[in-house]
């Protein structure tokens, strides 16, 4: 059996009755880690699945808790490729859906691995806003669920 690194793939978009537009959330990658926007994205730990993982680090990266979350979807955008350690990877992607408008969201992220945080129209994203053509990929395909 072929073994894969396992990693996720969260896309964040809050909407509120309140808000006219719904919103996506970008962090920005620390300078060591080459200051580029990404959705959420980290490891599926052992003992995990994809889904738990995307749960835990949707947690680890916004401090946001569960009771924020009003939808979660497993997207059908899966890739494998070969990361910068030559490793075999498997991504899946997933939309958590935030019952909440973006002012009152309580983004808390991790200084080790992230720099800031942006609240972005989804109508006005384009592909450049992403360091990497997946995050995009994955956020279009998301947009199908909202």
């Amino acid at each position: 059996m072929e073994q894969f690194h396992q990693k996720v793939q969260v896309i964040v978009i809050a909407y509120s009755a309140i808000q006219k537009d719904n919103c996506v959330l970008l962090l920005q990658t620390n300078q060591k880690r080459g200051q580029f926007w990404q959705n959420i994205t980290g490891t599926v730990d052992p003992g995990e699945d994809f889904f738990q993982a995307a749960k835990r680090e949707f947690q680890e990266e916004t401090a946001l808790t569960e009771e924020y979350i009003k939808q979660t979807t497993e997207l059908t955008f899966c890739q494998h490729f070969h990361d910068r350690w030559n490793r075999d990877v498997k991504e899946k992607a997933f939309l958590f859906l935030l019952n909440i408008s973006t002012e009152k969201a309580p983004i808390v992220f991790d200084h080790n691995e992230h720099q800031d945080f942006k609240w972005i129209k989804v109508n006005s994203i384009k592909e450049n806003d992403y360091g990497h053509i997946s995050n995009y990929q994955a956020f279009e395909e998301a947009l199908s669920y909202v």
